[in-house]
This record gives C-alpha cells, sequence and structure tokens, in this order.
C-alpha cells in the first residue's frame, strides 16, 4: 500500500480561492479531505465613514484613470468613491471620481472632478441626462473614468456614457486622498457614501475600454505598468486598507466595515461572442451577476463547449440565481446554463428569444439589470411570463419585480426587428369592382 498527499487548489463561484488538503489514508483507499478558504471581502460604508489614504502628490501627470466596484444601499443617493484634495472652506479639490444624485430624471449618476493646469469645472462632468444611471439595491456596477490627450470619459460597466474635451497637459493633484468621503480643510473628515466598495485603482495612464473591460474580468495584481494606487480591501480584519502596489499607499480606515458581499470578477466565456447582454439579479445584499445572452458566428442552437456554461451551484446560505433552462439539450453535467449563445441571424423581421428562471432563497424586491455589449440597434423587450408584464430595455435598464421564496420565476427576452411591414400602392387599379365584405 502507498500513502500519497498534495495539494488542491481552485477558485469557488465568488473568485474566492479554495485549498483543498489531501492526507494520507487507511489502504482501503477512503480519502480525506479538508478545506480552507480564503475570502476577498469588500468595504461597507453608511454614510459617516470613510478611508485616510497615505498619499504623496506627483504620481499622477498628464493622463489619469481611476476604477471602483460599488454597490448601493437601498436608501442610497451616491457618495465620493475615491477623492484627491479637500472639500473644506477653501474647496482646493483636485480628482475624484463621485456618484451623484442629480440627474434631473431621477438617477444616480457618475460624476468626475478633475483639475488641470489650465483649469477646473466647478460643477463636475457627468453624462447627460437619463444616461449611465445607477439605481440603488441593484447589485454591483463597476465605475470608471480615463483622461488623456484633453479626452475624458466616463464608463459605467465597461461601456462608454460620457466623453468630454477638457483641456490641460497636466492634472494637478495634493497630499490628501481619500475613499468613501473627504477631508475638509480644517483636518475634520466628511464620510458620504452609503454602500459597499472594491477593488479600487489609480492609474498614471490613459486605459482604452478593452483594458477597462479586461480588468472587469482580471482584476489586477499589483504590479503593472502605471498603477499609481491599488485597494483591494481583502484583509478582512483590522482598520488597514494595504496598496497592493509597491508605492505605499496604505489607508486607515475609520468607520467602514468589512463585508463578505464582493463583485464577481470571474473569466467568462463570452469574449468571443459577436454581441451580448449580461443579464443580473439582486436581492438584498446577494446577487449572481454574471448571466449572458448573445451571439456567436459559429454557434449552434444546442449545446456549444466553445460557448454556453452551466450555471455555478448556488452558495450555501441566502442567494439568488438567474440562469437559462435547457433540459432539451440532454448535457449530462446539467440542464441550467449562465450563458447562452445562439448563432448570428440577421434581425430584420426576425427576433431572437431567450427564456431564462431567477430563483432565490428568499422573499422580497427583486432587481434584474441588463448590461449591453455590441448590441445591435434594434428592439430589447423583456416579458415577465408569469405576469404578462412587458418592458422595453436598453443599455444598463432595470426591472424590479417581488420575488417568492424557492419559486422559480419564469423570463423572456426578445431581440429583434418588430417593425410591421409598408405596403405601397402603385398605378390605379381597373377591370372588375372588388367586394370585401365583412371589413
Amino acid at each position: 500500500d502507498t500513502d500519497y498527499s498534495g495539494t488542491l487548489s481552485a477558485s469557488d463561484i465568488d473568485g474566492d480561492a479554495l485549498t483543498y488538503s489531501v492526507i494520507t489514508n487507511p489502504s482501503d483507499g477512503s480519502l480525506s479531505i479538508g478545506t480552507t478558504t480564503t475570502t476577498s471581502p469588500s468595504l461597507s460604508f453608511d454614510g459617516n465613514d470613510y478611508v485616510d489614504v497615505s498619499y504623496t502628490s506627483g504620481q499622477i501627470g498628464s493622463e489619469i484613470s481611476i476604477s471602483a466596484w460599488v454597490n448601493l444601499s437601498s436608501n442610497s443617493n451616491g457618495g465620493h468613491i475615491i477623492f484627491n484634495g479637500c472639500c473644506g472652506t477653501d474647496a482646493t479639490w483636485y480628482w475624484g471620481m463621485i456618484l451623484e444624485h442629480s440627474d434631473a430624471g431621477g438617477g444616480i449618476q457618475p460624476k468626475i472632478m478633475l483639475h488641470t493646469d489650465q483649469g477646473i469645472n466647478g460643477g463636475g462632468h457627468k453624462p447627460s441626462s437619463g444616461t449611465g444611471i445607477i439605481t440603488p439595491n441593484s447589485g454591483w456596477h463597476h465605475v470608471s473614468m480615463t483622461y488623456g490627450s484633453n479626452t475624458l470619459k466616463i464608463y459605467l460597466d465597461g461601456t462608454a456614457v460620457h466623453t468630454e474635451t477638457v483641456q490641460g497637459s497636466d492634472v494637478t493633484e495634493s497630499n490628501m486622498v481619500n475613499i468613501g468621503g473627504w477631508e475638509n480643510a480644517d483636518g475634520t473628515f466628511t464620510g458620504s457614501m452609503d454602500g459597499n466598495i472594491d477593488e479600487v485603482a489609480i492609474w498614471n495612464t490613459e486605459l482604452t475600454e478593452s483594458q477597462i473591460q479586461s480588468y472587469m474580468s482580471t482584476p489586477p495584481t499589483g504590479s503593472e505598468s502605471g498603477l499609481v494606487g491599488y485597494w483591494k480591501f481583502n484583509e478582512g480584519s483590522g482598520t488597514t486598507a494595504s496598496d497592493a502596489t509597491s508605492n505605499s499607499n496604505d489607508g486607515t480606515i475609520s468607520g467602514a466595515t468589512w463585508s463578505t458581499d464582493v463583485p464577481f470578477t470571474g473569466a467568462t466565456t463570452t469574449s468571443a461572442l459577436t454581441w451580448s447582454v449580461r443579464a443580473k439579479a439582486s436581492l438584498s445584499t446577494y446577487n449572481d451577476n454574471d448571466n449572458y445572452l448573445g451571439v456567436a458566428s459559429s454557434a449552434t442552437n444546442v449545446f456549444d463547449a466553445s460557448y454556453d456554461a452551466l450555471e455555478p451551484p448556488a452558495a450555501p446560505g441566502s442567494s439568488i440565481s438567474l440562469y437559462f433552462p435547457h433540459a432539451e439539450w440532454d448535457y449530462l453535467l446539467g440542464d441550467n446554463f449562465s450563458t447562452d449563445a445562439r448563432p448570428v441571424v440577421a434581425l430584420t423581421d426576425t427576433m431572437q428569444v431567450w427564456d431564462f428562471v431567477v430563483k432565490s432563497t428568499d422573499a422580497g424586491e427583486a432587481t434584474l439589470t441588463f448590461v449591453y455589449a455590441s448590441v445591435p440597434s434594434v428592439p430589447v423587450i423583456l416579458e415577465n411570463t408569469a405576469t404578462g408584464a412587458r418592458q422595453t430595455l436598453s443599455n444598463n435598464a432595470t426591472y424590479t419585480f417581488t420575488a417568492v421564496a424557492d419559486s422559480a420565476h419564469p423570463f423572456r427576452v426578445s431581440i429583434g426587428d418588430t417593425t410591421a411591414p409598408t405596403l405601397t400602392l402603385g398605378a390605379s387599379c381597373s377591370g372588375p369592382a372588388i367586394l370585401i365584405s365583412d371589413s
């Protein structure tokens, strides 16, 4: 008989590292496995909390990029994500990324503060009314900005929602950096964020849209060129938020608490899709964000190993799941899928239809969010097939419904051209009269 030992490493559905230690066993062949879990928490802010970062100015030059994951609580009015400078009597703010409840149509939008060597815009920079809206309690959203060559861009969930010309050859800054709030002129602090923040990064380069999307699914390691500060919030305890770069921009946490509610940033199969819609479901503090419907040139209407992905099993305890049911595929490993890819077809006078199910362990108000990636300019219709309610979708649109615990709630997304055909009359008709009755 031979005894064996070894280590098997894996990741769970939230991207947390799992280590399975295999120990020696008796010769009867039984196996004993012990597990240890490394969590990757976020920071939770309740409106009075902040992180004071030890920062030295001069790390930003002619370009800057900022990114973070945020999850607003149900009663949130937004707040400061990260801020350089102070907002006291002298108002010497420089750069920052804020979520502000200022949209005329009602909603929370990202707003960028940017001070260059050619001046400032005192009101900040934000998308037009009705664009780039974040709804409280709608789960995690990725917010980012880039600036370079006099061009400022704002992104929401990897999609540009605002582009603006801002003159300046250098971005000015101070030694004061805060996350979740700001430092006043008198040295006191004010918190503002009501919700969770995770994975905050500052770069002294102008990231491209593809780089932003790549870092959404595969976060930086901390050693990337141009990465000035990166706060993963992975400590899970204590009052220090460590900078993952070698620049030692560590922060001191005041009031904010550690949370196990984190964004899903695992890799997906969508990179090969021609276009896709990301469907996210959330209820209370938990969510299922990694679900995709879309098309690919070589996909079929049956299971495609290159595109279709199984829905992971729900985590223990409270959870919500969104999946595409396909029992007819007769797939050995399961019937429910998180990615459902179809073949590319012309959508003129044609609609592609996807059915999906949302199921929660708890009752309450659930929110669905839909994020577009290169979706054609055709109608996208969501139908609650249980009630018959329909809603026209757009990028980052949300839909709320009352979930019943442990019940499957069916939905349908139809995408395509629904324009009615037109009839053009030619020359006047002649000949026998035509009688149409009952018309």
